[in-house]
């Protein structure tokens, strides 16, 4: 199965022009791109001007085929990623010289949560040069981790999550994220992934929606004080590729308002 295109979340007061992602000539991809760019006002102060911190957030579907990885590479050898959050590799182990590669030889530092058998699996990749990363979680479905940027000294908790498609298992899910809220309240909070749950009818092409998780997942957000960061260039993130397909969107970044 081929990868979807990645989400990017840029932040930076000056907004400079994001890097053309076709660029990277990512024939295996299936999906136009998802871009996510932002003020994200909780991310910068006076001392940041001219600073761009950029994080990409991808379900890449695998990363147990050849052709996948050189994908994976070839986009982020191409861009000025910071911190890459990757869903769904289905691996259950990675070495350090295959997480360069696929890193792009930039993201030389990563956590890694194992795929059960040949499902999930999440990883967290970050260059060293531009970003700091400490106190690393790695929850059932989750990562988490304190990111401190190097040039100003401003940290965030960032929190990137895959969550489950069984529908039995997303309360358990929910708990966990907003478990990992910041006990501390001037903690600022960037939470993002592939949450394969939707809080709005509209984020579906059809009316086949579960209205209970609905709610849970708007209740969730609600009690975490979260906002979500806007999607740019396309309504839905992911496809069942059916002739008639099935279009929703599951992919999402959230802050709180600090």
């Amino acid at each position: 199965m081929s990868p979807c295109l990645p989400c990017i979340v840029r932040t930076s007061p000056l907004l400079p022009p994001l890097p053309d992602v076709k660029k990277a000539r990512l024939k295996h991809a299936l999906h136009l791109p998802a871009i996510r760019r932002t003020r994200a006002r909780a991310l910068h102060n006076a001392t940041m001007l001219g600073l761009i911190l950029d994080i990409i957030c991808w379900n890449v579907r695998g990363l147990n085929d050849r052709a996948c990885k050189d994908t994976i590479h070839a986009m982020l050898a191409q861009t000025t990623c910071h911190i890459a959050c990757i869903q769904e590799t289905k691996l259950n182990f990675i070495d350090h010289q295959t997480m360069g590669y696929i890193g792009g030889f930039q993201l030389r530092s990563f956590a890694h949560h194992p795929a059960t058998s040949t499902r999930g699996g999440i990883m967290l990749l970050w260059d060293e040069d531009h970003v700091t990363i400490s106190n690393i979680h790695i929850g059932t479905h989750l990562i988490s981790a304190d990111v401190s940027i190097r040039s100003c000294g401003t940290s965030f908790k960032i929190t990137m999550v895959y969550g489950p498609s069984n529908d039995a298992d997303k309360r358990n899910f929910l708990d966990e994220a907003i478990a990992a809220k910041p006990t501390d309240d001037d903690t600022k909070w960037l939470i993002l992934g592939h949450f394969n749950l939707m809080y709005q009818a509209v984020d579906k092409n059809n009316g086949n929606v579960n209205l209970c998780l609905m709610g849970q997942f708007r209740q969730a957000l609600n009690s975490c004080q979260l906002k979500e960061l806007r999607l740019l260039n396309r309504k839905y993130t992911w496809n069942n590729e059916r002739e008639d397909p099935t279009l929703v969107r599951l992919d999402r970044a959230f802050c709180n308002a600090n």
